[in-house]
């Protein structure tokens, strides 16, 4: 999985739903010593992508789920992105 790739996915995600997509902060999610997945904080919301789902769900600063991207690791969505 391309991380780059699936970053544009999600700016473009956020871009859609209003809020800014230039600034945001990239975190690796780790627990133990295994990774997790990454999380895209914006102004306003965040974005988890976890690696063994094939989903990215965008939150509201209160948590409130806002926008579930399905299949963010299909090769076609992939190429939709570039």
């Amino acid at each position: 999985m391309n991380p780059a790739t699936i970053r544009l996915v999600i700016d473009s995600a956020v871009a859609e739903l209003g809020h800014n997509a230039f600034r945001c902060r990239e975190t690796i999610l780790i627990r133990g010593s295994h990774f997790l997945g990454r999380q895209y904080r914006y102004d306003g919301v965040r974005a988890i992508w976890l690696a063994d789902d094939e989903a990215v769900r965008i939150y509201s600063k209160d948590g409130r789920l806002l926008q579930t991207l399905m299949g963010i690791g299909q090769p076609d969505l992939m190429r939709l992105a570039a």
